[in-house]
């Protein structure tokens, strides 16, 4: 049934991408969102990291904690194969930019790039026009001055060579390669214990509230008609079988953040790789990076005796074993180096934080109030600094990460053929 859960999730959301399900779903404690929020446990961050960095692959299941690569290394592994162009421009686009760079900036007696007089004309110009606009001057004198400025100032001349020069020189894609490639490196990233991850957030904050969750009736012959056919071989026997019921559960979307990946990159035709080489089809099937997980889909199932399911099944998820995913293998998965261990993320022996009862909220309104919430966050982080926070029993956490909605990568590499290689 969590196949279908998520189907009916994610065909209620808008964005170019695809659905990818993980074969049993995972369970999520209830504190893992506000120990991500106030960044206190590595272990926590390491293993929320891995769960949501796999690589995903339209059709297939979702595969978090492996056995494939994590995101981070396959795209640090990219980025290190990348061979970028000589020079990122056709033959007229390079003419046109030493056009505009002779008009701008041309060489002095020294042979350095100096500022023109084109250039100085525009800006004294420029300055005259907006001292008149902020003194609030009579229209006419505004009227004049521009007139000036578009004659004796050269205006069109001047801001059309400015906007080719800050086209052209960013088209290449070299800079952020190379930061997001730093960004990766083995020695630079956080660890928990003997594992390295990328850190990844999560948005919104609100989310750590229950209250801020939607809260859903669904038919169990609306879930069916909700997932897609390439994945109902997914379904188990719910898909297939004729029980009606419904099915009761509040959810929340978590929108995820990188800041050590630029999918944008990956649009970019200044580079290329080894002949043969594959980042993606562009249809989120086939190469060595396909996607990327946008999203995580967590839901919590209405619990308890059956109440508020009708018919003769129970829509209850099945559960992976209580001991969850465990680290990768070494040399198996997310290329952790030989010699790390296997097994469960270390324990960290901080102690949950807990916040206390949510404010009240209507169910009509699925989010929190910007003060509302920002307040609940502080209180996390203060009680998190302060030691203060309550310890509670360990309990198994009705919360379920039953999907991942996935954005599929441009079709690359693109090399283009006009540029100098």
């Amino acid at each position: 049934m969590h196949v279908a859960i998520a189907a009916w999730i994610d065909a209620r959301r808008t964005y170019p991408g695809f659905l990818s399900v993980p074969p049993r779903p995972l369970p999520i404690q209830p504190s893992l969102l506000e120990a991500l929020v106030t960044r206190q446990n590595p272990a926590v961050e390491a293993d929320f990291a891995l769960m949501a960095n796999f690589v995903p692959r339209r059709g297939r299941p979702a595969e978090p904690y492996g056995p494939a690569r994590a995101l981070w290394i396959v795209h640090r592994e990219t980025l290190a194969g990348m061979r970028f162009a000589l020079e990122p421009l056709t033959p007229e686009e390079a003419a046109a930019l030493a056009r505009a760079r002779a008009l701008l900036y041309p060489p002095d007696a020294s042979g350095r790039p100096a500022i023109s007089e084109k250039l100085l004309a525009y800006r004294e110009m420029k300055a005259v026009v907006d001292r008149l606009e902020l003194d609030r001057r009579p229209a006419d004198e505004i009227e004049q001055a521009y007139a000036d400025w578009l004659v004796l100032g050269f205006k069109s001349e001047v801001e059309s060579a400015l906007a080719l020069l800050a086209r052209l020189a960013r088209r290449s894609s070299v800079d952020d390669a190379v930061r997001e490639r730093g960004d990766l490196a083995e020695e630079a990233l956080p660890r928990a214990g003997e594992v390295s991850f990328a850190p990844t957030y999560f948005a919104p904050l609100a989310a750590v509230q229950e209250a801020t969750w939607a809260r859903n009736a669904v038919s169990f012959s609306e879930l069916r008609a909700a997932v897609p056919g390439e994945l109902t071989g997914l379904g188990g026997t719910f898909l297939s079988s004729q029980a009606e019921g419904t099915c009761e559960f509040g959810h929340t979307v978590l929108e995820l953040g990188r800041p050590w990946f630029s999918a944008s990159l990956y649009e970019a035709d200044d580079w290329r790789l080894a002949p043969g080489e594959i980042v993606s089809d562009g249809f989120g099937g086939a190469g060595r990076m396909p996607g990327y997980v946008q999203s995580v889909y967590v839901v919590r199932p209405q619990a308890g005796g059956g109440k508020g399911v009708s018919g003769p099944s129970r829509p209850i998820v099945a559960r992976p074993p209580v001991d969850g995913p465990a680290f990768p293998r070494p040399g198996v998965v997310g290329g952790l180096r030989p010699g790390v261990m296997g097994g469960p993320l270390p324990r960290v022996d901080r102690p949950p934080v807990v916040i206390g009862p949510p404010r009240p909220v209507s169910w009509g309104s699925p989010v929190l109030r910007r003060a509302d919430w920002i307040e609940q966050i502080d209180r996390i982080r203060k009680l998190a600094r302060l030691g203060t926070a309550t310890p509670v029993p360990s309990a198994p956490s009705e919360c379920l990460v039953v999907g991942f909605g996935c954005a599929q990568l441009p079709s690359s590499p693109r090399p283009n053929p006009a540029y100098t290689w």
